[in-house]
């Protein structure tokens, strides 16, 4: 918890500085660790960075602001010019807080490809050369091998959230960490909802379970969208990564998962592919 000369020494950063010092600092807080959103209280904060801040939570404690007071809080030459900048910071660590919680395993074990494309993302590769190597006699030529072009497609981007209004009676009489709260469950179902998504491209189940290119999560190589799991390897991409009655029970069932995989060719080359697996689900 941040004590009252914390709240004093952003006020006084703020009148030395400018207020973007003051949000500089609330952020290298918080990506240090050195604070969280919850040793904030929005009460104590106000009062050392708003101008007269400390008599306008004197009437809000006494029963509500005056006229003349409530009249600038509604206009936002308070909320939005002195203090949301700074708020907003506390209330975005909150809620991202939450999006990371421990609970959320999935979402830990799947790398966030980042892309500036609105629509599917095409990317490119290039085929392996495979076992060419011939015997090559003197002033013989050497045999020549060919390469190919290949590519994946990522699905489209999709933006998903939600909104939480809050009146600005909420935000300054705050005193319990109810605005905190509510920010972190505005993350906690983000993450809920990307934790869901995650797994149903696991089990290749629900409304992702289609084409890329239809905003699923399906792979899709060179056009073709191909399911999760495969039982056949006569045809490209040569893939069955489907062990059926296998249950854990001992060694030799994680053995023939890891035999399975081994299996899979390279769809160029028809050679094995080196897969290492590292997580057990």
């Amino acid at each position: 918890m941040l004590g009252h000369e914390d709240y004093r020494g952003l006020r006084r950063l703020q009148e030395c500085h400018g207020q973007e010092a003051v949000q500089q600092t609330v952020h290298e807080w918080m990506d240090s660790g050195q604070a969280r959103a919850d040793h904030f209280r929005i009460g104590p904060l106000f009062e050392a960075l708003v101008p007269s801040g400390r008599e306008m939570m004197q009437e809000w404690s006494t029963g509500g602001f005056s006229s003349a007071t409530r009249q600038l809080l509604e206009a936002g030459a308070v909320v939005s010019s002195s203090f949301s900048n700074i708020t907003g910071q506390i209330v975005y660590s909150k809620t991202l807080e939450y999006f990371q919680l421990p609970e959320f395993v999935f979402t830990k074990e799947v790398e966030t490809m980042p892309s500036q494309f609105l629509g599917m993302e095409k990317i490119a590769g290039i085929s392996a050369i495979g076992d060419e190597a011939e015997i090559v006699d003197e002033v013989m030529p050497y045999p020549l091998a060919g390469i190919q072009e290949d590519w994946i497609e990522a699905p489209a981007g999709r933006k998903r959230g939600m909104i939480v209004p809050l009146t600005w009676e909420v935000v300054f009489a705050d005193r319990t960490g109810n605005l905190l709260k509510q920010a972190g469950d505005v993350g906690r179902w983000l993450g809920h909802n990307k934790e869901k998504r995650i797994i149903d491209s696991i089990v290749d189940e629900n409304t992702g379970a289609t084409s890329a290119a239809t905003g699923g999560h399906r792979y899709h190589w060179r056009g073709t969208s191909y399911a999760t799991h495969q039982t056949s390897a006569t045809t490209a991409p040569f893939y069955n990564n489907v062990v059926t009655s296998n249950a854990l029970a001992d060694w030799t069932d994680v053995e023939a998962a890891e035999l399975a995989l081994s299996r899979i060719r390279d769809p160029y080359t028809n050679e094995p592919m080196e897969i290492t697996p590292d997580v057990v689900i």
